[in-house]
């Protein structure tokens, strides 16, 4: 009956919005204001487990999983921001686990895929010169548990 909790977490920044320059009283330009954010992504899973009457282990596992894809510049004007763009999965699922087994809890599986293509040119075929760059990747994530009771002693008698 203890509870686990786990939090492999990145930090990261960024321009969230901005406010233009005021002029001052010299009638010159003032400084823009920029304000800024912060994010995180990772890996975070809370696991409570509890043994059962018949000698078993009853699990609670809520996982959450988030990857940062990209920060682009967004502008407006003469102001610019960046957007986050980031992904992200997540699961609570409850099980029943014998004492002393392993079992597969669940599986994420997330594709990526990057392509560039560079051309001399706006419409100029690549034939004419330049290149393209295409990259897939897959990433699963398997949570595999494995459970036992230990015996702390407690509610056993001590002779005097």
């Amino acid at each position: 009956r203890h509870t686990f909790y786990y939090n492999n977490r990145v930090s990261f920044s960024y321009v969230s919005s901005t406010t233009p320059a005021t002029a001052t009283a010299g009638g010159t330009g003032g400084i823009p204001g920029i304000t800024t954010s912060q994010d995180e992504v990772g890996l975070k899973m809370l696991v409570y487990a509890s043994a059962t009457d018949n000698n078993s282990i009853a699990v609670t596992i809520s996982l959450d999983n988030s990857v940062l894809r990209a920060i682009t510049p967004f502008k407006s004007g003469e102001q610019t921001v960046q957007n986050v763009d980031k992904t992200g999965q997540g699961i609570t699922t409850d099980a029943i686990i014998r004492n002393g087994a392993t079992t597969v809890l669940t599986v994420f599986d997330s594709n990526a895929a990057q392509y560039d293509r560079r051309s001399l040119g706006h419409n100029i075929p690549i034939l004419a010169g330049g290149s393209i760059n295409a990259s897939r990747t897959r990433t699963a994530t398997l949570l595999v548990l494995s459970a036992s009771i230990k015996d702390t002693g407690a509610g056993q008698r001590q002779n005097p």
